[in-house]
């Protein structure tokens, strides 16, 4: 029997913060036009006060089990994706649970930054085969990144919103899970990094001061990785000689580098789906907020072959080939 997705659900927090706001606010010493230019970003969104990620999460996963047609006592399971969690423990997964009202399902966190939606689909995927007693998995990325960078660095603060997106995966369902392939580069582990706040490095006032606990990133060497991704997944998905999807959606990161990348590689800029304009990097959670909007838009429907092609911290990357 095969496994496809049957819902699909997305959610953006209420407060929109356009590039003029953004600039102003944080007395950044650059223009809109400027991020425009460079992220093809016009606005995101950011959480409230009183908003936290599981809430993110819990929207967009009631928006996903509602188009499914299920109720919440016909999911058997949740995985989320998220780097931005709510608390070091518990998983936000768990948190998220309890505000659904779950009941007789597992949950489980996957922390894979960017790529982490991928990784957790194919963990869902493999979940669902080898157990025939679940029917319906929930998958899940939510992310909250305004409390996680630094406006002092705008080169990357500036890419960044907050949202989620989930997917119900269903056993006997529309379409079909192709194929997948995961890799990562752990020789790189640096490019991406929150060095505090683990067990490593616990959050003292010094690392506070210095940034320690937030987000950074090493924009030239991750810029070569996504190149260097990019080409493994111009072959993979068949751009190098027969494509074997109708629409690529890789992780939403920055449309120049996107645009660059593809080109680069020989994948058609017609056949990605970029959507950030109005919604900026979400991280892990890029891939099924475009992937759902895709669908509510009606921009992808049943019956066509679609790419996910998530890439980042790690380092790493991942892809999967499904027929909706």
């Amino acid at each position: 029997m095969t496994i496809g997705i049957s819902g699909f659900g997305h959610f953006l927090p209420e407060t929109e913060i356009a590039n003029e706001q953004l600039v102003a606010h944080f007395g950044m010493d650059i223009s809109p036009s400027w991020i425009v230019d460079k992220t093809g970003i016009k606005k995101r969104h950011f959480v409230g006060k009183d908003e936290n990620n599981s809430d993110l999460a819990d929207r967009a996963s009631q928006m996903a089990i509602r188009d499914a047609g299920l109720s919440v006592s016909d999911i058997d399971g949740l995985v989320l994706a998220t780097s931005s969690p709510d608390y070091v423990q518990p998983p936000t997964s768990c948190v998220v649970h309890g505000k659904l009202g779950l009941k007789d399902a597992f949950a489980f966190d996957v922390m894979s930054v960017c790529s982490g939606f991928v990784f957790a689909f194919s963990v869902a995927h493999s979940l669902l085969k080898s157990n025939p007693v679940w029917n319906h998995i929930l998958v899940v990325a939510s992310e909250t990144y305004s409390r996680l960078v630094s406006f002092e660095d705008p080169k990357s603060s500036v890419l960044f919103g907050d949202g989620a997106g989930a997917v119900v995966l269903s056993r006997g369902g529309s379409g079909e899970i192709v194929s997948f392939h995961l890799h990562t580069e752990g020789s790189g582990q640096e490019k991406i990094i929150v060095r505090s706040g683990g067990v490593a490095e616990r959050i003292t006032s010094a690392a506070v001061a210095s940034d320690r606990h937030l987000f950074s990133m090493d924009g030239k060497s991750v810029a070569d990785f996504v190149f260097h991704a990019f080409a493994k997944a111009s072959e993979y998905f068949g751009f190098n000689s027969h494509p074997k999807i109708d629409f690529l959606i890789p992780h939403q990161a920055n449309v120049a580098l996107l645009h660059s990348a593809s080109e680069k590689n020989g994948i058609p800029w017609d056949r990605m789906i970029v959507d950030m304009e109005e919604v900026g990097n979400t991280s892990s959670a890029s891939i099924p907020i475009t992937l759902s909007r895709a669908w509510h838009s009606g921009k992808i429907r049943r019956g066509m072959r679609i790419g996910l092609f998530g890439f980042g911290g790690g380092l790493s990357y991942g892809m999967v080939e499904l027929s909706l």
